[in-house]
């Protein structure tokens, strides 16, 4: 875990009134150990924290209130990739890749990420005994918050489930989420409302996100493969602009041949077909909503061989035509 995270939390109870040498004392801790957000340090820390500031805010629905406190900023690189996204859509997107790098016990309950005509679901299976109250009720509320803070369209919530069968905090989560919450449940996770996270990020800087993402995944995924599929939707995404796009010149651009790329992508989870449908999605919602290009013509700029095959590729990507799309979005902006 790196100890970005430790660190919020030291700075959040600074917020309490609580000093962070006391806060680390009480936690058995060294401030020391922290000043370095960008290492990794053991997961048990961040229990300890949680422990010492339940501990000194007696009274604070500690959970909830460090959800509603924490912002990108506070944790470090792999915060600006999140901050700088393309859209919420994509912030959801990055959020999964790289939110392992704060909770090391996420991978044994891998979140999915599942879109819908109207919805998207973000679920991980459950339940987790270690994942404690105030660690659940900090991502939810947190993930909440920033999406609601950094996306230009009201973020609307429609459903959110948790494996937690402790509800003495309900009333804060109906009047926060304003949505239905569904206890004990057999997931962890939530439902948002399709088209407002299709909106783009305040202030991103999507060029500067993506070199970010790059170098976060070099420099704390632990082996060079991590940092493959990111490198490769560059390319992919610049071949696009371009107007040429081939896997063996993609390939060709990151010193590899076409079966030594495939094989170090499938030892990563992805394909080359993977990576291309995601360049293409993301690169088809940016074209219809800050360009006047027409359907047709954002179609083979996509290296689509006729409007038909992108029409089925756009729906089945976000249950809605490109023309439809767009009118959506002149709709927000009028």
């Amino acid at each position: 875990m790196l100890a970005a995270l430790p660190m919020a939390q030291l700075v959040f109870g600074l917020g309490q009134g609580i000093e962070p040498e006391r806060l680390c004392k009480t936690a058995g801790l060294s401030l020391e150990q922290l000043e370095d957000r960008d290492r990794f340090v053991p997961h048990s820390w961040k229990w300890q924290l949680w422990d010492a500031l339940s501990e000194h805010c007696s009274g604070v629905q500690v959970g909830i209130a460090f959800g509603k406190f924490i912002t990108p900023d506070h944790l470090g690189y792999v915060g600006q990739v999140f901050r700088h996204a393309q859209h919420g859509l994509d912030a959801l997107q990055r959020l999964l890749r790289f939110g392992s790098l704060f909770d090391s016990e996420a991978s044994r309950h891998e979140a999915r990420l599942e879109m819908t005509r109207d919805t998207i679901r973000v679920m991980a299976s459950g339940p987790d005994a270690g994942n404690r109250l105030e660690c659940v009720e900090a991502t939810m509320f947190g993930v909440i918050t920033q999406m609601r803070a950094l996306v230009e369209a009201p973020v609307r919530v429609l459903e959110i489930h948790t494996h937690q069968t402790d509800q003495r905090n309900r009333a804060a989560y109906e009047e926060f989420f304003a949505c239905p919450i569904h206890f004990g449940s057999a997931q962890e996770g939530m439902v948002f409302a399709r088209e407002p996270l299709l909106a783009p990020l305040r202030g991103a800087n999507v060029e500067a996100a993506e070199r970010i993402e790059a170098y976060v995944a070099q420099t704390f995924a632990g082996s060079p493969d991590a940092a493959l599929p990111i490198k490769l939707r560059s390319v992919v995404r610049e071949q696009l602009r371009q107007g040429s796009f081939s896997q063996q010149a993609a390939a060709r651009a990151l010193g590899l041949g076409v079966r030594a790329l495939e094989r170090r992508l499938q030892k990563g989870g992805t394909s080359f077909g993977q990576i291309v449908e995601d360049a293409r999605r993301n690169e088809a919602m940016r074209l219809l909503n800050e360009t006047d290009a027409a359907v047709y013509e954002v179609a083979f700029c996509l290296g689509y061989q006729d409007v038909s095959s992108f029409n089925r590729a756009f729906k089945r990507w976000f249950g809605t035509s490109p023309r439809a799309y767009r009118g959506a979005l002149d709709g927000q902006g009028s």
